[in-house]
């Protein structure tokens, strides 16, 4: 029997044929050909670029095999950490940043090392200062509604008591400050029932690195005085002092007090003092406690303004929409304006009512 000879001869019943081949110069085409493990009947090609159904319900399906995951439980996503306010230092950065002239910096060197406080305060008001008590960062709260104050370092001997800030930029109330502070320290000096000549003599300093009055003078001192006769003073025993870091320069004849003013404003020291408060300086931002104790101290701060900066928002949006009332703008205006809700745009619609 003639057998083609492509044909192999296979046990018998069985017979194996060979694929039969294209003539030369056909060509398949795309639906003639069946892909590779494709279980569909039919078979669209996609154009380049233009997604399909499947593809935007499940964006995997597209991927490459190796660049496929396999189905996870996802992961419990974490509290972001609280962002600092937008165009303020991170708290790392202020502690790489900090020297003597950061309040809290300043409260740790001096009430870590009281003879150095002491040697300030008679350096700032030329007075002797024998022995002091440090209490150091300290609140007084005052009953009802009335404002409490936080002193970075206060100090007392036996007949005077002494309040020292370090400010580092002019808040422009600074005065007021003094003065509320130093009212508010009388308040905690006199007890009930206590005669008012009981009091003691009374500093409230404030060492700031800019010139609040702009006269140019590095030390400002103040006291009551007749402005009728300002030769009559009027004998209360309680004085404000502003210094000014920036104004070093102006000062002549007091080198230790220069010295200290120019460590504040340009880092370097000049004298045995700065150059020990340098040291007390270094030797508290080496010690991972003052690390971790500022960390708080700074969160504390910026949630304290964070809160302010909402607060204020939020009066300002209620005292725009009091404005908008005044002008007859519908409340539902109003609450879409503002971001007000709809009931509180009315409660100050009514509060409005209620004043008149």
């Amino acid at each position: 029997m003639n057998k083609d000879e492509n044909t192999k001869i296979m046990p018998e019943g069985q017979t194996k044929f060979k694929k039969a081949t294209r003539p030369a110069g056909t060509q398949t085409t795309k639906s003639q050909e069946k892909p590779a493990n494709l279980t569909t009947s039919a078979h669209v090609a996609n154009p380049v670029g233009v997604k399909t159904l499947e593809s935007m319900k499940n964006p995997q399906s597209t991927a490459s095999p190796e660049n496929r995951k396999s189905p996870q439980t996802p992961e419990p996503r974490k509290a972001p950490p609280r962002p600092p306010m937008p165009g303020t230092l991170t708290a790392e950065e202020k502690w790489e940043r900090a020297d003597l002239t950061d309040s809290f910096i300043f409260y740790k060197v001096m009430t870590e090392n009281p003879d150095a406080c002491r040697r300030l305060l008679e350096r700032l008001l030329h007075i002797p200062v024998k022995k002091i008590e440090l209490t150091g960062e300290k609140t007084v709260e005052i009953d009802g509604p009335s404002k409490g104050i936080r002193l970075d370092v206060y100090a007392n001997d036996r007949e005077r008591v002494f309040d020292v800030e370090m400010q580092v930029r002019n808040t422009g109330e600074l005065p007021e400050r003094a003065r509320y502070y130093q009212g508010v320290m009388d308040v905690d000096m006199l007890k009930s029932g206590e005669l008012y000549r009981t009091l003691r003599e009374s500093h409230v300093i404030f060492i700031s690195m800019e010139d609040v009055f702009k006269k140019g003078r590095a030390c400002y001192t103040f006291e009551n005085l007749c402005v009728e006769d300002p030769g009559i003073k009027l004998g209360d025993r309680s004085l404000k002092h502003f210094f000014a870091a920036e104004n070093y320069d102006k000062i002549e004849g007091d080198k230790e007090l220069k010295a200290f003013l120019k460590m504040l404003a340009t880092g370097k020291s000049e004298d045995s003092y700065t150059r020990e408060l340098e040291r007390h300086t270094a030797k508290a931002k080496q010690s991972a406690q003052t690390r971790r104790q500022y960390m708080e101290w700074d969160r504390a701060l910026n949630y304290a303004r964070e809160d302010g900066y909402g607060a204020g928002l939020k009066n300002a949006k209620i005292e725009a929409a009091a404005n908008l009332l005044q002008k007859n703008i519908s409340p539902e205006i109003i609450a879409e304006c503002t971001g007000l809700s709809l009931a509180e745009v009315e409660e100050i619609k009514n509060s409005m009512l209620c004043a008149k």
